[in-house]
């Protein structure tokens, strides 16, 4: 009788041919066994050539990919599309999905530790693991955010501290883990909620913790699931890139709209949150964006804010 958990990987791709191919080979190494567990990869209509690296992957070693499928679909749905995409592939007895980015590699002992703590917890919730960097291994990227309105919603934990801390080596609770690499319950998804396609992008699996922390569960920190991102972090990016901008103030307005509606005073402080950081951004943008992108970028960044005031959601050729 096969004892552990089926578990469908969700990998979310656009454009990251340059990485590809070691994403694919740390799932396919994964110390867990090999009929409980499979992976759905959805390619966002890259332009690069992600999916012919793929599928050259798949033809080379048929036998170690029986459980893989390749999702190609024909237009880019963003990261909240690909998971409400993904439940149309998966394994009909799966108990937890897997969702992670397609620039993210996993330790060989990832799934295995996120299952073993799944398995220990009295409270069901949403668990991600340790996200290094994965150029700079002795650092961590984030080990997750704290969720507040005032902070509109989240701000992050562990951003950029050394590996070898020991503040972040023990399992805990928390209010949202890194959401590049999180394990997700089918009790979530029947239960709780499940990702809204209009955000597209950013905010998506913040909305799923923080709703799982409001029906009384709890979220989890486990520091030997371990995954190294392949991302930069910190103000010069973020400030310096106009879909970033865009996406962030939207979706913040969505974010509010969607689950603080209800509760006057979270309102309230959710929106002073969001236009102190607005406002506070505005300079950054000024300062981090090189002149010939600077119009650009304020014009994707006040844009964001109008969108999200009137509620529009998607995608957004920018």
């Amino acid at each position: 009788m096969n004892k552990h958990p089926f578990v469908s990987i969700c990998v979310s791709s656009y454009n990251r041919s340059d990485i590809i191919d070691e994403c694919l080979r740390s799932l396919i190494n994964l110390d867990y066994p090999k009929d409980s567990y499979e992976i759905i990869f959805i390619d966002n209509n890259s332009s690069d050539n992600t999916c012919e690296i793929v599928k050259e992957a798949i033809n080379k070693d048929k036998s170690r990919y029986k459980n893989f499928k390749l999702i190609e679909s024909k237009i880019n749905l963003g990261s909240s599309g690909t998971f409400i995409e993904a439940l149309n592939y998966l394994n009909l007895e799966w108990e937890y999905i897997l969702k992670m980015d397609e620039d993210v590699i996993l330790d060989i002992n990832c799934l295995k530790e996120l299952i073993n703590m799944a398995s220990n917890i009295a409270i069901k919730g949403i668990i991600g693991g340790k996200i290094l960097y994965h150029k700079e291994k002795n650092l961590i990227q984030a080990i997750g955010s704290r969720l507040h309105p005032f902070y509109a919603i989240a701000k992050g934990i562990g951003i950029n501290q050394e590996n070898n801390s020991n503040n972040y080596n023990l399992p805990s609770s928390i209010d949202a883990p890194n959401g590049c690499m999180i394990l997700i319950p089918k009790y979530i998804y029947e239960n709780v909620t499940w990702f809204y396609k209009d955000y597209f992008m950013y905010y998506d699996d913040h909305e799923i913790m923080y709703q799982t922390k409001k029906k009384g569960l709890l979220n989890y920190y486990c520091p030997t699931a371990i995954g190294y991102h392949d991302t930069f972090t910190g103000n010069k990016v973020k400030y310096s890139n106009h879909r970033w901008l865009y996406y962030s103030v939207r979706n913040s307005l969505l974010f509010m709209k969607r689950n603080c509606k209800t509760n006057y005073l979270d309102f309230i402080l959710y929106f002073l949150g969001h236009n102190l950081k607005f406002i506070l951004g505005i300079p950054l943008v000024f300062y981090f964006s090189k002149f010939r992108y600077l119009y650009l970028n304020l014009f994707t960044y006040f844009l964001g804010y109008y969108d999200g005031i009137l509620g529009k959601g998607g995608y957004k050729k920018l």
